[in-house]
C-alpha cells in the first residue's frame, strides 16, 4: 500500500504531525510517501533525516517553481485550487493508494468543485465550530450565526465528496455531528499527538533556578508563539489589576517567538516588574522538542488565554502530562476539555478582570484540578495513539 500525505505548510504543528506518521509507520505495510513543501527539508532536517532513516518512508519535496506558483494566488480559492489540482497530480505520479491530506479544512471547496484523485481520500479536520453553540458558556454575536450557517453549508457539502473515506477530527465532542452530515462516512475522534520527552528533577531544578525566579514564588507558563490570540495583552492589563499581596508571590515565564506587536505588552510588563516586584523571565528562542516539557515541569500552572480559539492545542496535553493546571479560556473545545476533565480553570480570557480572578485563585488555593484526570488526558494524546487510530482506519479501509 502507498500511502500519500499532502502538507505544503512547513510551519506551526504541521511539520510534527508529519514527523510523527513517519517515525510510527509500521514496518513491512508498504509506502509512506509524504509531500512537502520546497523549502521543508531545509527547515526540518531533523524530519528529513528520519524519513531517509525510517524503511519504507520518503519526503518529496515540491519544485521551487510549484510552490512559487501557489504562493502567487491571486486570492485563498486560487490558492487552494492549485495545491489541491497539485495534489492530484502527485497521487497520480507517486500511484497512491490513499491520499491522507493533513489539513482538510482549507479544502473544503475543492472537496465539491475538484476533480478528486482515482484512489481513496482521507483528511485532518482542525477546526469544525458546527456544535460550539451546545457548549456553555457560549457567547456569539448575530454575525458570528450568519457565519456558521454558511461555514456548516459548505462543510456538508464536502464531506459528500464519494472519494473521502475517513475524516479525522481532533474534536470529541464533534464526531456525532459531522456523521450526521454524511451518515455513509467515517468519521473518528484523533489524538492530538504529542511527544512528550520529560526533563529529569535536576534538569526541572537547574531550569528554574536559572531564570532568577524565587524559588518560593508560583510561577505561570506563556508558551508558544506570542502572537495578539495568545492574550498577552488581557493577561498584562489583568497583573496590574492585582494587590501587592498577590504579585509579591507570583512569577511569569513567557516562552517562545515573541511576535513585533506584543512589544508594547511586553513594556507593560517590565513596568509592573520594576515597580510592583513581579518576577519576568522571557526567552524568546525557538525551543527544541525534547527540551519543550521541562518548563511545563518546571512551572506551577499554565496559562492558555486563546483570544476565541478554535479547535485544540499542544498546550493542554503538556501541561496536563506535568500534572500541571491550566489557565484556560472557556471559549470552544478548549474550555469544554478544561472543565470536563477537570484540568485547571476556564475563565473569560478577553477581561482581564476574570483573569486577575483566576490567577489570584490559583496563587491562594494549593491545588487547582484532578491530577489523575490529568494523566489520563496526556495518555490519551501521545503521538503514538495518533498514529494508530490513522493507520488501522486508512488499512481497514
Amino acid at each position: 500500500m502507498t500511502v500519500l500525505l499532502f502538507d505544503l505548510n512547513p510551519t506551526g504543528h504541521h511539520p510534527g504531525y508529519i514527523q510523527h506518521l513517519i517515525r510510527y509507520w509500521p514496518s513491512g505495510r508498504g509506502r509512506l510517501l509524504a509531500v512537502v513543501s520546497a523549502d521543508f527539508p531545509a527547515k526540518h532536517p531533523d524530519i528529513a533525516r528520519l524519513a531517509a532513516q525510517t524503511p519504507g518512508t520518503e519526503l518529496i519535496a515540491t519544485s521551487t517553481e510549484e510552490t512559487q506558483k501557489i504562493a502567487a494566488g491571486s486570492s485563498f480559492i486560487k490558492r487552494m485550487t492549485l495545491e489541491w489540482r497539485l495534489m492530484v497530480a502527485y497521487a497520480h505520479r507517486c500511484r497512491a493508494d490513499h491520499v491522507l491530506l493533513m489539513y482538510l479544512d482549507q479544502f473544503q471547496v475543492a472537496l465539491f468543485t475538484e476533480k478528486a484523485p482515482s484512489c481513496p481520500v482521507s483528511g485532518i479536520l482542525f477546526r469544525p465550530t458546527l456544535h460550539y453553540k451546545t457548549f456553555s458558556p457560549h457567547r456569539s454575536t448575530w454575525k458570528d450565526a450568519l457565519r456558521e450557517i454558511r461555514k456548516n453549508g459548505l462543510l456538508r457539502l464536502a464531506l459528500h465528496n464519494r472519494r473521502l473515506q475517513n475524516v479525522f477530527c481532533l474534536d470529541p465532542y464533534c464526531v456525532p455531528y459531522l456523521h450526521r452530515f454524511n451518515p455513509k462516512l467515517r468519521v473518528l475522534h484523533l489524538p492530538d499527538p504529542v511527544e512528550i520527552y520529560p526533563g529529569s528533577e535536576k534538569e526541572i531544578v537547574a531550569l528554574r533556578a536559572s531564570t532568577g525566579v524565587g524559588s518560593s514564588r508560583k510561577i505561570l507558563l506563556l508558551f508558544g508563539h506570542l502572537d495578539g490570540r495568545k492574550g498577552l495583552g488581557p493577561l498584562t492589563e489583568a497583573l496590574g489589576q492585582l494587590p501587592d499581596a498577590i504579585i509579591n508571590q507570583l512569577g511569569v515565564w513567557l516562552v517562545g517567538p515573541l511576535e513585533s506587536d506584543q512589544q508594547v505588552h511586553i513594556q507593560a510588563l517590565k513596568s509592573l516588574s520594576a515597580n510592583r516586584s513581579l518576577q519576568l523571565w522571557q526567552h524568546h528562542q525557538f525551543v527544541p522538542d525534547t527540551q519543550i516539557q521541562a518548563y511545563f515541569g518546571a512551572a506551577d500552572g499554565v496559562l492558555a488565554l486563546y483570544q476565541q480559539h478554535v479547535g485544540m492545542s499542544a498546550v493542554l496535553v503538556r501541561a496536563a502530562a506535568a500534572e500541571k493546571p491550566i489557565l484556560s479560556s472557556d471559549y470552544g473545545l478548549i474550555g469544554q476539555l478544561v472543565r470536563e476533565k477537570d484540568l485547571g480553570l476556564a475563565l473569560d480570557s478577553v477581561s482581564p478582570p476574570a483573569i486577575a480572578q483566576a490567577v489570584r485563585t490559583f496563587v491562594e488555593q494549593p491545588r487547582l484540578g484532578n491530577p489523575e484526570q490529568m494523566r489520563n488526558f496526556a495518555r490519551q494524546n501521545r503521538a503514538s495513539e495518533y498514529a494508530r487510530v490513522i493507520f488501522e482506519s486508512l488499512f481497514i479501509g
